[in-house]
């Protein structure tokens, strides 16, 4: 497996980079607090969140995994979301 992550301060460039699901065909897999209805509504609840953190300047991460094909029937999008993988702080 190879991680890229990235940090900032622009949820809305990031929702829509990361959940551009016409050119990425992206999927959502787990989620807590977040408003899925919209890339607007997901932008508007990182925002909410961030404001309980005004000291943070980069809240924005981002990271990208990308797995060796010879693992596609290892993982998948429900072993991606098993608590200990997502974990909600």
């Amino acid at each position: 497996m190879i991680a890229k992550i990235h940090t900032g301060n622009n949820f809305g460039g990031l929702v829509n980079y990361a959940n551009d699901i016409v050119k990425k065909d992206a999927v959502v897999v787990a989620s807590y607090g977040v408003s899925l209805t919209s890339n607007a509504a997901i932008t508007a609840s990182f925002k909410a969140q961030a404001k309980a953190h005004p000291g943070v300047k980069n809240f924005v991460g981002h990271i990208s995994l990308s797995f060796s094909p010879n693992d596609k029937e290892k993982v998948n999008n429900d072993l991606m979301a098993l608590p200990q993988v997502c974990r909600h702080y």
